[in-house]
């Protein structure tokens, strides 16, 4: 897989908020009522608010780029990316999270866009998302997946994720419950 992944930078803020809109509402709008998805993506990605996150310590955006090959066969690196992920860790992880946090780093977004999924990208994310985690030698990482996502319950399955509980999430004025899943990084396996 000829990809690799960059730490987001304040001055990346325009590019997340247009990955970030475009892959989330490629993956849920499908499953939504157009005013709630309208309404999530114009506060959850508001600039005001990603750039909050970017600058809070504790949370890390990572963008996922492409490498393409020219008609030459010339490698070159792609401008925009294809996909991102999250990382909370400390005190920037969610409330909903029953368990004591300050041995795990939740991975609260990963998305990629459309034309790229289902083509090993998501999986490269995650293990980049292990490795992060795993070297800040944290015990475990876990995140929110809807109960109706039953594509990637059964991917983060795969890889050993383990259900510990449940949170709501909100878009819009409709409450949609997500499966709280963790997977153990002590786990010499994984």
């Amino acid at each position: 897989m000829n990809c690799y992944i960059n730490k987001c930078a304040l001055n990346d803020i325009d590019k997340l908020i247009k990955v970030s809109i475009k892959t989330f509402s490629d993956t849920f709008s499908s499953s939504n009522e157009i005013e709630n998805m309208k309404n999530y993506l114009e506060t959850a990605f508001s600039k005001e608010k990603i750039e909050k996150e970017l600058k809070n310590q504790n949370s890390s955006f990572y963008f996922l780029f492409n490498r393409s090959a020219d008609d030459q066969g010339s490698s070159f690196e792609q401008n925009e990316p294809i996909g991102y992920f999250k990382l909370n860790d400390l005190d920037a992880q969610g409330t909903d999270n029953q368990e004591d946090t300050s041995n795990s780093i939740e991975l609260e977004r990963i998305y990629l866009m459309k034309e790229h999924q289902k083509k090993g990208y998501g999986q490269f994310m995650l293990d980049k998302a292990i490795e992060i985690s795993k070297n800040k030698q944290r015990s475990y990482i876990w995140l929110g997946v809807w109960e109706k996502n039953y594509s990637s319950l059964e991917f983060y399955k795969k890889n050993g994720f383990i259900k510990f509980g449940s949170h709501t999430f909100i878009i819009g004025d409709d409450h949609q419950i997500d499966y709280l899943l963790k997977l153990d990084l002590t786990n010499k396996n994984k």
